[in-house]
């Protein structure tokens, strides 16, 4: 997975689907990074297809675990299929969801 450092926060790049299979390996490798890092975490969705419970589980996991250390969970360039998903359960409630990284820094530079 693609990692992208900034100032204030990290960006990752997942790919493909955010399924059970994919969900359990992506969750170890971000939580050591959130736990690592202290800082914001930006998921871009430029690269994900699909986003099925388990996916939506891993959002949550790691906005809770973020919340604890005073950052937060922010996504971004999330496709509309995606998209109706993330609306359907309610998590743009929750989550931050920006355009792109450039209206995501913009936030971010405010807080």
């Amino acid at each position: 997975m693609k990692c992208k450092n900034n100032k204030e926060y990290i960006t990752v790049f997942p790919k493909g689907r955010l399924d059970l299979n994919t969900s359990q390996v992506l969750e170890k490798e971000l939580i050591k990074i959130v736990d690592e890092e202290q800082r914001h975490l930006l998921m871009n969705f430029r690269y994900i297809e699909y986003l099925q419970s388990s996916g939506i589980r891993l959002i949550l996991t790691l906005h809770n675990r973020l919340l604890d250390q005073g950052n937060e969970l922010i996504l971004c360039e999330i496709n509309a299929s995606v998209k109706k998903i993330i609306e359907f359960v309610d998590l743009n409630g929750i989550v931050n969801i920006f355009r792109d990284e450039d209206e995501t820094a913009e936030y971010i530079q405010s807080l």
